[in-house]
């Protein structure tokens, strides 16, 4: 939990009000806490923007997250704010390059490994990259 300091200047009274807050739990889910109790979900993108969203909404809600980014330095940092937020250890990192297929197949496996099952990919990661529909290979970004 982080500390934010207001200012409030009521017709120029001020005053000053420390909370506790969380960027990423700015308001209630409206979803059951316990909903994915005992499942595991892989986010790709996981550790920031729109994936890291996902990743903390289904770790707030118990599933186990496997957040996987290109950059490790961005997944350490990611997993240390979510699980220091949430006060547990729900989300884990695993380095990947989703755009090399072998990278892919060794994130699901080793998610599988450690944490005994899969039940959700959220297929967050990669780019916009303009092709012509004869032009798309199995990876769609090659």
């Amino acid at each position: 939990m982080r500390e934010l300091e207001l200012t409030l200047n009521r017709h120029f009274d001020e005053y000053r009000v420390t909370i506790g807050y969380s960027p990423f739990f700015c308001s209630p889910s409206l979803l059951k806490p316990s909903l994915f109790s005992g499942k595991v979900s892989v986010v790709t993108g996981g550790g920031t923007g729109i994936g890291r969203a996902i990743a903390t909404e289904l770790a707030r809600l118990d599933s186990k997250v496997v957040i996987a980014s290109r950059k490790w330095e961005v997944l350490e940092k990611a997993v240390d704010t979510i699980n220091t937020d949430l006060g547990k250890d729900s989300v884990f990192p695993q380095q990947c390059n989703i755009r090399k297929e072998d990278e892919v197949k060794a994130l699901m496996q080793t998610t599988v490994q450690n944490h005994g099952r899969l039940d959700y990919v959220v297929n967050n990661g990669g780019g916009q990259f303009v092709s012509h529909t004869e032009g798309i290979q199995t990876l769609a970004m090659q």
